[in-house]
């Protein structure tokens, strides 16, 4: 059902306001306020801050302490903050900013995959600002293309894709992704799959830290019909503000979709291990189970 104008609205100004704060905030100022902003989100939003909980449980027991797996909490809640902050002031961030911002020695892999004239299938994760990898490759000349789900509202959808085309990312809605995504290939360009999300419909089981989680398989997909190299990327935000981003080698890929997706899978799991307290733990990546199989979240509304 759409939502009522009203409804609409009364979303839409808070975030805006909250935006108009960023917006006027120095960027100096930006870590702290986060902090602030992800410590009450912490304390309000309980079944976001018990899905991390219970995520974090799932990946490492009894190999990290629970004051450990607290701080990990704590610090993803502030890293998603100052994601949403970083987004948002895209707009007065000019591309010779970005690049001062951002150190990358990989970027010769987007070229060489380029040179096969196949496009390229761009895998990412919630991981630290998962916008800054499509925005690097778009201050350098490479525009983005990434599949996503259009918001339910459409002033605050029209907003973020706004921002978005602004740093050369474009925003693909899910309906309308394999037509579209074929022939971007065809044409040579650059698509980004979020992979680390919850199939509620659709989706193969895929072991994900030894657990099988439901996924997407569209790396696979896109690739299994344009013979598109797959490649990951993620960025790291570092102590000083800036990023590291990386492109990875091309993943290999087979005629099955779980192996495919099991080889993208395992590249991450690395990767969000070397900095946990950079991954959005709030999402209920487990909230599917294969049949016969009991929630991992209990009665938790997620």
């Amino acid at each position: 059902m759409a939502k009522s104008r009203f409804v609409i609205w009364i979303e839409y100004f808070p975030v805006r306001c909250l935006i108009a704060v960023f917006n006027r905030l120095p960027v100096t100022f930006l870590p702290a306020f986060a902090e602030l902003l992800g410590a009450l989100a912490r304390i309000l939003v309980r079944s976001a801050r018990k899905t991390a909980e219970i995520n974090l449980d799932l990946v490492y027991g009894l190999r990290k302490t629970t004051d450990e797996k607290n701080t990990i909490i704590r610090e993803s809640f502030r890293s998603n903050i100052r994601t949403f902050g970083e987004f948002i002031n895209f707009p007065r961030l000019s591309n010779e900013m970005l690049l001062s911002k951002t150190s990358c020695t990989t970027l010769n892999r987007i070229d060489s995959a380029l040179s096969k004239k196949k496009g390229i299938i761009f895998c990412s994760i919630h991981l630290s600002n998962w916008y800054w990898p499509a925005a690097y490759a778009g201050a350098r000349g490479y525009a983005t293309y990434a599949v996503d789900r259009p918001l339910d509202n459409p002033l605050l959808d029209s907003m973020m894709r706004a921002i978005g085309t602004q740093k050369n990312l474009h925003l693909i809605p899910r309906s309308a992704a394999t037509r579209t995504c074929l022939r971007l290939l065809r044409e040579n360009k650059i698509i980004a799959l979020m992979t680390d999300q919850n199939a509620a419909v659709g989706g193969i089981f895929v072991p994900w830290f030894g657990h099988f989680a439901s996924s997407m398989a569209g790396a696979s997909f896109f690739h299994r019909l344009s013979g598109a190299p797959v490649h990951c990327g993620h960025s790291i935000r570092q102590p000083d503000g800036t990023f590291s981003v990386e492109y990875s080698e091309e993943i290999p890929m087979t005629g099955d979709d779980t192996e495919n997706m099991r080889r993208i899978f395992a590249h991450f799991e690395k990767v969000i291990l070397s900095c946990p307290e950079q991954y959005f733990w709030m999402h209920p990546r487990w909230k599917k189970r294969p049949e016969g199989e009991t929630s991992f979240y209990g009665k938790l509304r997620v």
